[in-house]
């Protein structure tokens, strides 16, 4: 009797890949072709304190474990993890014993004391400083704490993202995304300068020292691979999540423009040179030589939810969206109208702008979870009267880690080359006459 011959299995090498958000952690398992292979959302446990992240990793690392570990799947394929890649939000700071995220304000003394300092021709650069300052004025107990610890302490200050991996790889460090960012993190003649520290030794003792955007902060502890139930592979910090969300919609190349719509919207330029303007923001871009120009509507999505939640909790997002839009006269379609015809405002500052540099605007690359409802993107498509591109992978800030653990494994020679190369548009929502 002839017997078929065995089937013979395929090896697919993927990168776990986390985001910490505000108030929960996407991950998913990519391959190094950009599918897809598993992706889950676990919302934070609060009352585990600083190790709510840790948890929510785990929770989600078996996740997505358990999908791509079915019969069937084993049968066919071998999903070989070759890294771990974590982006987050920011500037935020943890330890093992506290945490000052992102959203929640300084205090009103930090407050006055930034104005003055404006007033005075000394404006803080630096997205970081103002936290430290805050930490410093109302947590000092955390902050002595900190500037009396050792190299790989726990009880340093760690960027969100970077003390997760440290929680992974027992080693401490900070992500700086690109050398011209130094400025907007900090430097210790800027941490003197401002009062928070009196010598290097302090600066040192209290917060990691730097790496770069594709060094490994080392490989995963044995005792936390074998609670993973992986193997001890390197880890990557991708820093904060709007870089990885620029990577993973390729927004590199000047003209580009990224749509990041969640709880806020923020639009991307690429330029090749900074836009000077009121309520334009310029950084560096992590690819060298280029900026990103952008552009902030801080609490658009907060405001469309807290009115769905008001006009109609008994339906989801989706069902809600399907209803204003079928009823113009509805206060939420009138909502929606407006934050779009924000948004339309916003992108014509910024291309106004560009275009005094010759700087063109020619695509638009969409993320965040609007992306995930058709209609929405439709009626966005049709008030801004311009075409929408969507990406395979609907969390960029996934795809974008990816391509920071690819590259410094070696699949690519440089991050602009993965992020052009993982990047692939899905789908195209072109305005219409509706």
């Amino acid at each position: 009797m002839n017997s078929c011959p065995p089937r013979t299995k395929k090896t697919v090498t993927a990168i776990l890949c986390a985001d910490l958000g505000t108030s929960s952690i996407k991950a998913a398992l990519i391959a190094s072709t950009g599918t897809v292979l598993a992706h889950t959302r676990v919302p934070f446990n609060v009352q585990v304190g600083s190790n709510r992240w840790l948890d929510a990793f785990k929770t989600a690392t078996a996740t997505l474990l358990e999908t791509t570990n079915t019969p069937v799947q084993r049968a066919t394929t071998i999903v070989d993890i070759q890294a771990i890649s974590i982006s987050g939000n920011g500037p935020s700071f943890a330890n093992e014993h506290f945490s000052y995220l992102w959203h929640e304000p300084l205090t009103p003394y930090i407050d006055k004391k930034l104005q003055t300092m404006a007033k005075n021709g000394h404006p803080c650069r630096s997205l970081f400083i103002p936290r430290l300052m805050h930490i410093k004025k109302t947590m000092p107990d955390i902050w002595d704490s900190a500037c009396q610890s050792q190299a790989n302490s726990s009880t340093q200050l760690f960027s969100l993202p970077e003390y997760l991996v440290y929680q992974l790889v027992g080693k401490a460090h900070t992500l700086l995304p690109e050398k011209r960012y130094a400025a907007t993190y900090w430097s210790i003649h800027d941490l003197i300068d401002h009062g928070l520290f009196t010598t290097k030794k302090a600066v040192s003792n209290a917060l990691p020292p730097f790496k770069t955007l594709t060094e490994s902060a080392g490989n995963i502890t044995p005792d936390m691979a074998q609670q993973l139930h992986i193997q001890e592979i390197p880890v990557f910090c991708s820093g904060p999540d709007f870089i990885s969300a620029l990577l993973g919609t390729a927004t590199i190349t000047p003209g580009i423009l990224c749509d990041r719509a969640g709880s806020s919207e923020g639009i991307n330029l690429c330029t090749k040179e900074p836009l000077i303007a009121k309520n334009i923001r310029n950084l560096p871009s992590v690819i060298p030589h280029v900026w990103n120009a952008s552009c902030l509507i801080p609490d658009s999505g907060i405001r469309f939810s807290i009115h769905k939640k008001q006009d109609a909790p008994h339906k989801n997002y989706r069902e809600y969206v399907h209803y204003v839009l079928k009823n113009p006269t509805s206060s939420g379609y009138k909502l929606m109208h407006s934050i779009a015809l924000e948004i339309k405002q916003t992108l014509a500052l910024l291309e106004n702008t560009a275009k005094k540099l010759r700087i063109p605007c020619n695509t638009i690359i969409c993320t965040g979870g609007q992306v995930k409802n058709p209609e929405w993107m439709q009626f966005k498509a049709n008030i801004l009267n311009k075409p929408l591109h969507v990406t395979q992978c609907n969390d960029a800030e996934l795809v974008g880690c990816a391509v920071v653990a690819l590259t410094a494994l070696g699949w690519y020679s440089s991050i602009a080359e993965g992020a052009r190369d993982l990047v692939k548009i899905k789908r195209t929502y072109n305005p219409t006459q509706e």
